[in-house]
């Protein structure tokens, strides 16, 4: 690599390692308030935050890792370009295309890098996730049992208090209110045991020595039931996760299945690194300024290709998995697109240089 390469490829780099850092830094703060919001709404342990934000950051790295390449190369050409040592480059007959090629094995590994990322790893991450959440609930939901406390089971209408718990695990005066489409429930009971149902998802509870009691809030009709023992289901709802489902099924599994929702979901995760390489090629000759032109000219239209590239990307997504577009070619429509405009854009630059030349 000569010495005008290295010095081309460096400031690359090091606006690169910005970028990346800075948007990093954004999302995993976006992406830890949300965690909160998640476990302050579903009434989640506090030790799931953490946990939540950092899986959910490595998958978010699928789209900010393509954006930190293209606006790094954007950035860079126009520091130089606004400092005039693209025009001193040239001027000593280096070709900058060539000096620019350790950018593309940069952009070419990096892409392999993604790929790895959004076909392996972002399914772990999904799935790591979900079993995340689904402890969390199931934490959460035990400990509404816990004395001392009035304590809401997390999505459901249901409250508990236990004035103390045995060895053996025997809740003593234990009082249980739910909404019911009836009106209002009330259980008291001296004793009662409890068990969670992972197959169910529910909460089996018996009750011993105790009181029912059915009406409604504000009436003074009600119907009190004395019983011995009282069983009773609680069923309890699972917290839901914000994307897409289908992004904690293995590539693998993708790839042998004729869903269409799985044959959009295989097409996305390969759209990722595509869209890395796709974003490369624009970012090139886009980043090249005319005169007297501020050195974050490029960065405006830089990152209306990329919103545009996305957006066209989920819509194809949305589209192959509603019906209204072909699995084939699908996704691979947009790729050709933005390689076009790529191509197009390369030769407006050349054929604008070469007639500069001439006059």
């Amino acid at each position: 690599m000569s010495i005008i390469s290295r010095y081309v490829f460096r400031e690359f780099v090091t606006n690169w390692f910005v970028v990346l850092v800075t948007l990093s830094v954004m999302v995993l703060g976006n992406q830890f308030t949300r965690a909160l919001e998640r476990a302050a709404e579903s009434n989640l342990p506090s030790d799931v935050v953490p946990r939540l934000a950092l899986v959910t950051f490595v998958q978010s790295l699928a789209i900010t890792g393509p954006m930190s390449l293209m606006l790094a190369i954007v950035l860079a050409f126009g520091r130089l370009g606004h400092d005039c040592e693209v025009t001193a480059i040239r001027a000593t007959g280096v070709n900058v295309w060539r000096s620019s090629r350790a950018i593309g094995v940069f952009a070419l590994a990096f892409a392999l890098g993604l790929a790895w990322l959004t076909l392996a790893l972002a399914p772990t991450m999904a799935q790591q996730e979900q079993s995340t959440l689904s402890d969390a609930l199931s934490r959460a939901q035990l400990a509404a049992f816990e004395p001392g406390r009035f304590t809401q089971l997390p999505g459901t209408q249901i409250v508990v208090h236990v004035s103390g718990v045995d060895a053996d695990g025997t809740l003593r005066h234990a009082v249980l209110t739910r909404r019911t489409a009836d009106g209002l429930e009330v259980i008291t009971a001296q004793r009662a045991r409890y068990r969670f149902d992972p197959q169910t998802h529910s909460i089996e509870l018996t009750a011993e020595d105790g009181v029912r009691l059915e009406g409604h809030p504000g009436s003074s009709a009600a119907r009190t039931i004395q019983f011995a023992t009282y069983r009773a289901s609680l069923p309890l709802l699972d917290v839901q996760r914000t994307r897409m489902s289908r992004d904690v099924v293995p590539s693998l599994d993708l790839l042998r299945s004729a869903r269409r929702d799985d044959q959009a979901e295989l097409q996305w995760r390969w759209s990722m690194p595509l869209l890395c390489l796709g974003l490369a090629a624009i970012a090139l000759p886009l980043s090249q300024l005319r005169p007297r032109q501020g050195r974050y000219a490029r960065v405006a239209p830089a990152l209306l290709i990329f919103f545009l590239y996305v957006n066209l990307l989920a819509a194809a997504r949305s589209a192959i998995m509603r019906g209204t577009l072909a699995p084939w070619p699908g996704l691979w429509i947009v790729h050709a697109l933005v390689l076009g405009v790529a191509v197009a854009t390369l030769v407006a630059f050349r054929w604008r240089r070469r007639g500069g030349h001439r006059a």
